[in-house]
């Protein structure tokens, strides 16, 4: 996951992390990546839980992306709030599941290798 992270930075892509985890769960995360990420949104932050659309809309009002792919496994929690409001989506499928709606899974991979060549530079 390091080396993906760090190939998408070099490519120019900015890092977020859009979570549910608490504050200190997701320090803890950043630590063992050690990947710089440009933002972190909390549900602390936001005051909701995904699959509620805050995450999306605090990080677009807050970090205005120029592109944005929102990636992530799960498809309820993530893929489904990010197709609202018509944000590119980058399923990350590890478990092989069924999406709830087929229609709105964009680009779906079986593991964050690759990824980079599927969003291009």
């Amino acid at each position: 996951m390091r080396e993906e992270l760090t190939m998408l930075r070099a490519a120019g892509w900015r890092l977020a992390l859009l979570t549910n985890c608490d504050r200190d769960l997701i320090a803890e995360t950043r630590r063992r990546l050690e990947v710089p990420f440009d933002a972190v949104v909390t549900a602390a932050n936001v005051g909701a839980c995904k699959p509620a659309d805050a995450h999306c809309t605090a990080y677009r009002e807050s970090f205005e992306p120029d592109r944005w792919v929102h990636t992530a496994q799960s498809n309820v929690h993530d893929i489904v709030p990010a197709h609202r409001p018509d944000i590119r989506r980058g399923w990350i499928n590890r478990r092989a599941e069924r999406p709830t709606d087929p229609a709105i899974v964009q680009d779906e991979l079986p593991a964050l290798h690759g990824l980079l060549n599927v969003l291009g530079p």
